[in-house]
């Protein structure tokens, strides 16, 4: 049995994934802000278990976004720099940009509205 520190594996390597990457994964999607957590909601970010906020809420954050928050992990574990990875992964890295945009966009105007 895996620890519930750790229960997540890649796929390649069967190594648990650590729950800060995790977390950095359900933030950079900005999946605070789907979250049903009043608290994740509120400081804009997971607050919660990340494995859980990433199975339920990533599946509603278009493909696209998802691809450039892949192309930056792949970067990360190849130690390419953004810059080239933003040039390999232009489409990808915008359409992660687009949406992150949305949503600041779509929390700016409910907090207008409150």
């Amino acid at each position: 049995m895996q620890s519930t520190a750790n229960p997540t594996t890649t796929k390649d390597d069967n190594h648990p994934v650590p729950t800060p990457v995790l977390r950095w994964l359900a933030d950079t999607m900005c999946l605070g802000a789907l979250c049903a957590r009043t608290k994740c909601r509120r400081a804009k970010a997971c607050c919660g278990e990340p494995r859980e906020c990433l199975s339920r809420y990533a599946p509603l954050v278009p493909e696209e976004a998802r691809d450039g928050v892949k192309a930056m992990i792949d970067g990360l574990v190849r130690g390419v720099d953004f810059d080239t990875m933003r040039e390999e992964c232009e489409e990808e890295i915008d359409a992660l940009g687009d949406w992150t945009e949305r949503v600041q966009q779509s929390r700016t105007g409910w907090s207008k509205q409150a």
